[in-house]
């Protein structure tokens, strides 16, 4: 579900029933939301800032170039949690690139491929959560707590780009040489539910 914040009153009659009917729309709108794996192909109905996945584009007959964007993720705001969590979201986003070019390599009939250029950036942002609500049971609605209940938080988004020359075997002393199949083989391993549809983006509490 996308951060988008949902407030409503509940009083007696048909205050109830309005909140419940609202209650129901935003949850429908939540489960129509497309549920995506995070190694798939950027959607490109889906904005920039919810979108995720690899694209790719063909620069000469053999030399192709991938990139991969990770989905927008939370870390709490302590810098060595940032940290830590930043190095964990470049290392998956240079995976999975690396991972779409190792297939990329095999569907253009090649077994090998090579790492020329690589190009990487973290989008960084600061929002609030939703404030928290509570239950005002005398007056009978929910009421807000204040400003004050907002915590923020730092949402990531790292994206890796790879320039890769295809190859037809292995090159004896080629720098950043890979084995596309073997890769794949590993990631694969690594990542075994990175073809799973994921829910929505885990916001700390």
């Amino acid at each position: 579900m996308s951060r988008h914040r949902y407030y409503f009153h509940r009083s007696r009659g048909p205050g109830i029933l309005s909140a419940a009917l609202f209650l129901m729309m935003a949850l429908a709108a939540c489960a129509a939301e497309k549920q995506r794996a995070l190694y798939s192909a950027l959607d490109p109905e889906t904005p920039y800032y919810d979108n995720y996945g690899y694209s790719e584009s063909e620069i000469t007959g053999d030399t192709i170039e991938v990139t991969y964007l990770s989905r927008d993720e939370s870390a709490i705001p302590y810098l060595d949690y940032v940290e830590r969590t930043k190095e964990a979201l470049e290392q998956r986003a240079h995976d999975f690139a690396l991972w779409r070019v190792a297939e990329a390599t095999l569907e253009n009939g090649h077994t090998h491929f090579t790492v020329e250029e690589t190009t990487a950036r973290t989008e960084k942002h600061i929002v609030g959560r939703d404030p928290d609500l509570t239950y005002h049971r005398d007056l009978n609605y929910m009421i807000l707590v204040g400003y004050s209940a907002y915590r923020t938080n730092i949402w990531l988004q790292p994206m890796v780009t790879l320039r890769a020359r295809l190859l037809p075997e292995a090159v004896a002393g080629a720098a950043n040489t890979h084995d596309a199949q073997a890769l794949i083989a590993r990631y694969q391993s690594a990542y075994p539910q990175a073809r799973e549809p994921v829910g929505p983006a885990h916001i700390p509490r």
